[in-house]
């Protein structure tokens, strides 16, 4: 097979980097003068004078304050490119059961597998199982980037080997790995979003801190995958040389399930020094959890149990904090609304696979009766709240839905829009309402019948 860096390559790359961004300023500039970008682009790739640009810094605080440094437009083409060449082979080197940043598997899979394996060993052998969780200490600041190196030609190698690849193929794609891999991009960046977020990173997760040599940037498609690399060492010792059948892997979190409980501990014990002598990692101590599985496990934002999952608590009080965050602003700009309207959906995205009923109505009350109370028009439809806010004024917030819905309305009879009439198709063409499972005209509410009047909203 000849050189990777082709024209029809990058092109096909920069498609991939384009998806869902067409309207991302750094898209809208490449995109401007496309055919010379990327001919430019090809010509350093191809004469070997490829550098990479400045990176965009911030920092975010969901689920915990992280330093992020995403690459630029050009570069995340360069990125693509590689990911594009070598992910197929290397897909076949990979243990089944590692689940992130993999096409095909994910989060839901993970937890699923699990879950599955849970039911089955309790089964088998009528006892409840121990599991062991662990967790690597600053996982992508404690890269070690010549062992990473080190690993890729090791891969590479085999790749040649098994599939007849040319010199000049495994020569350029080293060149790339070598080029984003011993990149420092604390040399040159642009730092975005709140600034004062910065001096909340710990050292031990900023690659402003770090030793020369470590860490791998969180935020570029590389990264991602050159973790999955790095730990598919550990992967394959667990699997082949300590022989556990039950292991389940996300990012830097990991799982054993076994019935041996002692087994377990001297588990824990050759993974850490193998951690330490092969990768240069260790184990976040403070997250290390040896216990039986009816406890649950905390795995890949669920805690699982063989019936059924649960969201954690930290979710939770996140939606809780959005929807609380929404009422101190009392902001009802429809822009505002979309806005809370799309975060709600996220987290109910993921409630919809644990057991959440209670939260998920929780949560949708009380946005529902907060509106009421301020004056705002309600639509409750398939889950998704839309919101037209009406011409009255604020009214005070009240202590319960039926003070609500008397200060709201205070007429016995309430005036409710067919939706099959022009109307109401507005309402819905203007909140992007497909259908409302529920068509009301003038009718008569009940005193104090809450159930009946969420209903109805």
């Amino acid at each position: 097979m000849g050189s990777i860096f082709t024209y029809r390559n990058i092109y096909e790359a920069y498609l991939d980097c384009a998806r869902k961004k067409s309207n991302k300023n750094t898209h809208i500039e490449f995109f401007s003068n496309l055919e010379e970008n990327l001919y430019n682009l090809f010509e350093d790739l191809k004469s070997r004078k490829y550098k990479i640009g400045k990176s965009m810094c911030f920092v975010v605080k969901d689920p915990c304050i992280r330093e992020v440094f995403a690459g630029n437009f050009r570069d995340r083409i360069v990125h693509h490119l590689l990911i594009n060449q070598i992910e197929f082979y290397f897909e076949r080197f990979f243990i089944y059961d590692s689940f992130s940043c993999r096409k095909n598997k994910g989060i839901h899979l993970g937890v699923k597998r699990l879950q599955n394996r849970i039911k089955s060993l309790e089964r088998k052998s009528c006892q409840i199982p121990y599991y062991i969780k662990l967790d690597i200490d600053s996982f992508f600041m404690s890269v070690d980037k010549d062992v990473l190196y080190s690993i890729l030609e090791k891969y590479l190698q085999k790749i040649k080997k098994r599939y007849a690849k040319s010199e000049l193929w495994i020569d350029e794609i080293l060149y790339l790995c070598r080029v984003i891999i011993y990149n420092n991009p604390t040399i040159s960046y642009e730092k975005r979003g709140d600034l004062s977020l910065f001096n909340k990173v710990p050292k031990g997760k900023s690659l402003f801190h770090i030793p020369e040599n470590k860490g791998l940037p969180i935020g570029n498609l590389t990264s991602q995958f050159f973790a999955n690399v790095y730990l598919n060492e550990l992967d394959q010792f667990v699997k082949r040389k300590l022989e556990a059948r039950y292991y389940y892997r996300y990012v830097d979190d990991f799982v054993i399930l076994d019935k041996n409980k002692a087994k377990l501990g001297e588990i824990l014990k050759t993974i850490d020094g193998f951690l330490q002598e092969m990768l240069k990692l260790k184990i976040n101590n403070k997250k290390t959890k040896l216990q039986r599985c009816d406890r649950g496990i905390d795995f890949a934002g669920y805690i699982v149990r063989s019936k059924y999952l649960l969201v954690r608590n930290r979710t939770a009080k996140k939606a809780k904090n959005k929807i609380w965050q929404f009422m101190q602003k009392k902001d009802f700009k429809y822009d505002r609304l979309k806005e809370i309207n799309a975060s709600l959906n996220s987290y109910f995205g993921c409630f919809k696979h644990a057991k959440a009923y209670r939260l998920k109505n929780q949560i949708i009350n009380c946005l529902l009766l907060f509106l009421l109370c301020m004056g705002a028009y309600c639509l409750y439809a398939q889950e998704i709240i839309y919101t037209a806010v009406a011409d009255s004024q604020p009214l005070p917030i009240v202590k319960n839905l039926s003070e609500g819905i008397q200060k709201v309305f205070p007429e016995p009879k309430m005036r409710y829009i067919d939706f099959k009439h022009k109307e109401g198709k507005e309402i819905l063409k203007r909140f992007e309402i497909s259908e409302i499972p529920f068509i009301f005209f003038d009718k008569e509410l009940k005193e104090n019948d809450e159930k009946y009047f969420m209903l109805m909203v």
